[in-house]
């Protein structure tokens, strides 16, 4: 075919298309360069007569022609042929371009040639990518957010996306969140209230915070605390609402709260147990005193024996108190609780129409605790089970090894023993459940409300947990988990018999009715005895009798003793006039570590009161017994 661009057209051509910033060349149907203007010629890297005349093949290489040809052949054809893509240049380098093939038609209405316009969009595509990386870095981070996060139009209020935390918040897929109105993510009869605080929000175009509430699909309510700030995208104006959970913080703040309850009960109790202990062992001491001197078979023995029982009740609510005291702390020790928590339970149930059933692990772990307080707490917990039953049915008893504990407990060599209490009775409302353990909190006309507090306090401060299960109609179920020791060696259970006549003990405590009980009891054990006002006078005695040779065989120690010097401050003068000093220390409970490991301070025991004279001769007897 004749080739309509003579040397004038041509011409014509290049001063036309010279300025233009496109690359621009002409191409005739054997593929030679025809014309080519200034932009092309600077992105080759060459002069125009080294272009004009020679082959596409020529110019680009021969594989590059043969991948392109069937383009070209489209181009004469009569189709349009456009494609993108980067290409290396002499001049320029890498570039990115939009590739367009026209077919050049001439006036016969035959195409003639070619008609190459190439458009450089290396920068556009940079910033698409940059975009399409900036959009993919905030899609990551949306997605992976440790909190919901929704993106809302900002005019509309109409959600337009959500994370998975979002869909997890309120237990319903992306599909049904997106288009939803925003305000309709919170509590029914609220909905107002959330539009108008979206209105002001987004009115003032700044970030907002505050704590509300959403609804699950299944009309839990959550609460939540809501960051929500204004964001520009182009020409839309949105709102991204970050939703933080804080079901989990709030039952925090609750076991802070009733820590601090505790706290508060445990100022008051630690100011009046020490004095109240003393009374009663006066009380309890006299009366265990009256009952060696009565007949058993007599009257006045059974009143007696009637004051006994409550006093000890009376010692009973006394340790309750000290249990949320600082003077609470466990004298700790490897325990086998297998036979231990039927006794426990038996005596609790004694005197109630309630029966105890018992699924015990047959190889249960050793229990690391203070057995009396340990088994304090299971009583108040068989004792609320037999009151929430109205005083007879089934009292279901647990004991079972635990590794994994829900999370509420770290994993620890040896693991946990857990002990269960369940009941047939009417179940916790839900409002109480959140109170069941707090000092003072009671739904029975008798009540005191710290039988489950006190549990609770005992538990917690053995390094274990306490948690309760219930449902209207279906009864509860407390549950202890205690840590878990190896068994212990075996040890002799009695070390030394009786304890021997005509020994020498000093028994120091600044309360005058417990001295005059003590210079009663301990004769009528055997044993000869002074007593001491306060460790001042308790360390002249010793001394005194050490230099006479009339030492002393064992001294009993009150651990406190207001104003003045009490049993440690004592004992460690003691120990600096004669290393080989027996001591046991008598306390109604301290927070001071001398009564949780006493054998750290060289004492042979403690002994707590309120006492009677059983508690004293087995406390004398083993002290002295210790070699």
């Amino acid at each position: 075919m004749k080739n309509i661009l003579n040397e004038e057209t041509i011409m014509k051509f290049q001063r036309f298309i010279a300025p233009a910033p496109d690359h621009i060349s002409i191409i005739s149907r054997d593929y030679r360069y025809l014309v080519v203007n200034d932009t092309y010629l600077a992105a080759h890297g060459r002069e125009r007569e080294e272009i004009v005349g020679r082959t596409v093949a020529d110019l680009l290489g021969e594989d590059i022609f043969l991948r392109i040809k069937g383009y070209l052949d489209s181009a004469l054809s009569g189709e349009v042929v456009n494609f993108s893509a980067w290409i290396d240049f002499a001049g320029i380098g890498r570039r990115y371009m939009n590739v367009v093939y026209y077919p050049f038609i001439g006036e016969d209405g035959e195409v003639s040639g070619i008609v190459v316009n190439s458009r450089d969009l290396t920068e556009l595509r940079e910033a698409q990518e940059r975009l399409r990386e900036s959009e993919e870095k905030y899609r990551h981070l949306f997605e992976h957010l440790n909190d919901a996060a929704m993106l809302a139009d900002a005019g509309t209020g109409i959600i337009l996306d959500t994370n998975k935390k979002g869909e997890e918040l309120l237990g319903r897929t992306r599909d049904e969140i997106i288009g939803m109105h925003q305000s309709n993510i919170h509590p029914r009869g609220g909905e107002e209230d959330y539009r108008g605080r979206f209105a002001r929000h987004v009115a003032k175009g700044k970030l907002a915070d505050y704590v509300g509430e959403v609804e699950r699909k299944d009309g839990t309510i959550v609460p939540v605390h809501i960051s929500a700030e204004a964001l520009a995208l182009g020409d839309k104006r949105l709102i991204l609402g970050i939703f933080r959970d804080m079901t989990e913080a709030r039952r925090l703040e609750a076991e802070m709260l009733k820590s601090q309850k505790l706290e508060s009960i445990g100022l008051l109790a630690g100011g009046i147990a020490h004095e109240f202990n003393n009374v009663l062992t006066g009380i309890y001491g006299n009366i265990s005193l009256a009952k060696m001197m009565l007949s058993p078979a007599g009257r006045p023995y059974e009143a007696v024996s009637r004051a006994e029982a409550a006093t000890l009740r009376a010692g009973d609510l006394t340790k309750q108190l000290l249990t949320f005291s600082r003077g609470g702390t466990p004298v700790k020790r490897a325990v086998s609780i297998k036979d231990a928590v039927r006794e426990w339970c038996f005596l609790a149930s004694r005197g109630s129409q309630a029966k105890c059933e018992y699924d015990i692990e047959e190889d249960l772990r050793y229990a690391h605790i203070d057995e009396g307080q340990i088994g304090q707490a299971v009583r108040n917990l068989v004792l609320n089970a037999i009151e929430a039953m109205g005083g007879g049915g089934i009292v279901r008893v647990t004991a079972r090894n635990e590794d994994a504990l829900d999370h509420a407990l770290p994993p620890r060599e040896g693991g946990y023993v857990s002990v269960s209490i369940g009941d047939e009775g009417r179940g916790i409302p839900e409002e109480d459940l959140q109170r069941i353990f707090d000092p003072f909190f009671t739904t029975k006309e008798k009540g005191s409300g710290l039988g489950l507090a006190a549990a609770y306090s005992i538990v917690k401060a053995h390094e274990g947990h306490l948690t309760v299960r219930s449902a209207p109609g279906s009864g509860s179920v407390f549950r202890m988990c205690l840590p878990a020791v190896l068994k212990p060696k075996d040890e002799a259970e009695d070390k030394g018999g009786q304890g021997q006549c005509g020994k020498r003990i000093l028994l120091m405590d600044d309360e005058e009715m417990i001295r005059e009980l003590a210079g009663e009891m301990l004769p009528m054990l055997g044993y000869e005895v002074e007593v001491s006002k306060d460790g001042d006078e308790a360390v002249l005695k010793y001394t005194k009798a050490k230099e006479e040779g009339k030492p002393f065989d064992l001294i009993i120690l009150d651990l406190t003793v207001p104003g003045g010097t009490g049993g440690k401050e004592a004992l460690r003068r003691l120990n600096d006039i004669d290393p080989g000093v027996r001591a046991i220390v008598s306390s109604g409970y301290s927070n001071d570590p001398i009564m949780a490991d006493y054998g750290s301070y060289g004492l042979k025991g403690v002994i707590a009161k309120p006492f009677d004279i059983k508690s004293l001769r087995e406390a004398v007897r083993s002290a002295l017994s210790d070699n």
